[in-house]
């Protein structure tokens, strides 16, 4: 995080990007940290509050693709091998995957509700927060008030506090 003063909407946007993708950046496809979950309903509940709806021109659509694939796989491999439950979440994200490779029906708060839900399973995975870098990049109306801001430095900083490193 190079910023901890938030002045509009792009640097908070920045700022969450910067969250995730940094996080992503660990070994052997895994995530640096797994404590995010705070931060993302943060953003799902930005996103919830002024739902996006995308146009299927957004540069970010083709890599979401490549990281929802993932995410899919990972779930299809669950359902497999350790429970069927799985299946249908593996369902709903291959359904995702589809409405946004055609920008159909593409509500982002869908994909921070497919993660959420399946947080155990995915909160380890470097493509989980890529995929969250890309939805916040493709979000279009996150608000931009003091309480906001405020919240999102809030929770960066609690969650930095569980970090060992």
């Amino acid at each position: 995080m190079k910023k901890t003063i938030i002045r509009n909407e792009k640097e908070l946007k920045c700022m969450l990007v910067e969250l995730f993708e940094g996080n992503a950046a660990g070994t052997n496809w895994h995530a640096v940290h797994d404590n995010y979950l705070p931060i993302v309903q943060f953003a799902m509940k930005q996103e919830k509050m002024k739902s996006t709806i995308l146009k299927g021109d957004e540069k970010e659509i083709s890599h979401a693709c490549l990281q929802l694939k993932v995410i899919v796989e990972k779930l299809d491999g669950l359902a497999e091998t350790e429970n069927s439950s799985y299946i249908e979440e593996a369902d709903k994200a291959r359904e995702l995957l589809n409405d946004l490779k055609k920008a159909e029906n593409c509500e982002l708060f869908k994909f921070y509700k497919l993660l959420v839900e399946n947080w155990n399973i995915l909160k380890g995975l470097s493509a989980t927060y890529r995929l969250l870098a890309d939805l916040v990049k493709l979000s279009k109306n996150m608000r931009n008030d003091a309480k906001v801001k405020m919240e999102l430095l809030w929770l960066a900083g609690n969650v930095a506090t569980e970090w060992k490193d």
